[in-house]
């Protein structure tokens, strides 16, 4: 709700409803009601809603009953009319439980499912589970009083089916319980250097010890299961922390992407001119104008950009800098780009031994030290104009680690001249020599760093 603009203390009731989900179109065709606990000014609210909803293309607005709002997405055309309380239906028990005031409540008409997840031949991840997509409904209420407890209902068309839907329940439960274990694990190792994550573990171990004391029963037609976890679990600390993660995963997930397409665009330049590019575009008297960026864009299918550069003139030039700003998407890191910008941290070692020079390129075969050992690109310390010659200069007689940038994740991402991507950790980053190792391109040493 605070997305559309309500703030959710003045709400007495938020429905979202989806008519159908049998067909791939259905997901986007949704609605919302907000119902308000006390009166409100109509028009100042749809007001609001239509401020909030600018960027939430393609819902549009209706009002809906006296009490509430209505927000639909395009495939809903009228806002939805409600039923005499005697009118029976699929979900009919469900809305009467919702009705008892829990804290949230789920019904789902189980015939509305895809006949995919519903035939005999379902998807294989889902087939240990399709007694539950074969059922009549599904509804589910939460409720937080000391502990929160979770009761979900599977009504099957036999107490055969029931049986089997129970079983099914089992199954998710088992499912739930090892993925919490396992992920408990993970977030605990992290907990050690990293306080944040401790809430996190905390309920993921919860959860996993709730998941295996929950029970299941059939009984009749129905199927149920009973989940409760404790109310004084760090719920707060651990949504900052799981969301972080997922924030952070994301990130990471995107830089080491990047890097892997710039890797293999200068693999292709490779293949085409045999060796990779120079450092920069050098002048007839050797001194650089534009930095290799420019020169892979042919090879990121930026063909059309690479052409509109002057590429016997200084990045900065008049002709040149009003390219600056169009810096493919391939060279921004979350977090350290924001939208218009044209800096980027993705920049390589030069000099001394390294892979690049300014006025050469390395050939690859010729890397003695091998190119599973020898760095490519890094995330650097500081950003520099993507077009603009300035790269690490490399110097094996001083610590270079404060060169390195750590971003998405806390850490320095780099590709290897074999096109591979590592991290290296802040927390416990590689040691000086080690760095310099995989710096050089042919200094002969053994690299032992996990």
């Amino acid at each position: 709700a605070r997305s559309t603009g309500v703030d959710p203390a003045r709400l007495r009731t938020a429905t979202l409803y989806a008519p159908k989900l049998a067909g791939p179109g259905d997901a986007g065709r949704f609605g919302v009601v907000l119902a308000f606990k006390a009166p409100f000014d109509r028009g100042k609210e749809l007001a609001s809603l239509k401020v909030a909803a600018e960027g939430l293309n393609p819902l549009l607005k209706w009002e809906a009953a006296s009490d509430g709002l209505f927000v639909g997405t395009a495939g809903l055309d009228a806002a939805p009319r409600p039923r005499p309380a005697d009118a029976a239906g699929p979900l009919s028990a469900a809305l009467a439980e919702a009705a008892r005031g829990h804290v949230a409540a789920v019904g789902v008409n189980l015939a509305a499912l895809p006949a995919a997840l519903r035939g005999d031949a379902p998807p294989a991840d889902v087939t240990p589970f399709r007694a539950l997509f074969r059922a009549d409904t599904l509804s589910a209420t939460l409720d937080w009083d000391a502990d929160a407890a979770l009761a979900v209902r599977v009504t099957a068309p036999t107490p055969a089916a029931a049986t089997e839907a129970a079983a099914a329940l089992r199954k998710l439960l088992t499912l739930a319980a090892d993925e919490a274990a396992t992920e408990a694990k993970v977030v605990g190792r992290d907990a050690a250097d990293d306080p944040d994550a401790k809430p996190l573990a905390a309920v993921l171990g919860a959860v996993r010890d709730a998941a295996t004391a929950a029970s299941v029963t059939a009984d009749g037609r129905d199927a149920r299961l009973a989940f409760k976890l404790r109310g004084d679990l760090p719920f707060a600390g651990a949504y900052t922390a799981s969301t972080l993660r997922v924030v952070t995963g994301g990130s990471v997930a995107l830089v080491q992407n990047n890097l892997k397409q710039i890797a293999l665009a200068m693999h292709n330049y490779h293949d085409a001119n045999g060796t990779l590019p120079p450092a920069a575009v050098c002048s007839k008297d050797g001194k650089p104008l534009l930095s290799w960026r420019v020169t892979l864009l042919p090879f990121l299918e930026q063909g059309g950009l690479y052409k509109e550069f002057k590429l016997d003139e200084p990045w900065d030039s008049e002709a040149n800098k009003k390219l600056l700003a169009r810096m493919p998407r391939v060279y921004a890191v979350p977090g350290r780009t924001r939208a218009g910008d044209a800096d980027t941290v993705f920049r390589v070692f030069v000099g001394r031994g390294a892979a690049f020079e300014y006025a050469s390129g390395s050939n690859l075969p010729q890397i003695a030290d091998g190119t599973t050992n020898t760095l490519m690109v890094v995330t650097a310390a500081d950003a520099v104009p993507w077009t603009k010659p300035d790269e690490i200069a490399y110097d094996p007689d001083r610590d270079v680690r404060p060169e390195l940038g750590y971003v998405a994740g806390g850490r320095c991402h780099a590709a290897l001249c074999d096109g591979s991507v590592r991290t290296f950790d802040r927390r416990k980053p590689p040691p000086a020599e080690t760095l310099h190792a995989f710096i050089t391109k042919s200094g002969g040493e053994v690299i032992d760093f996990p």
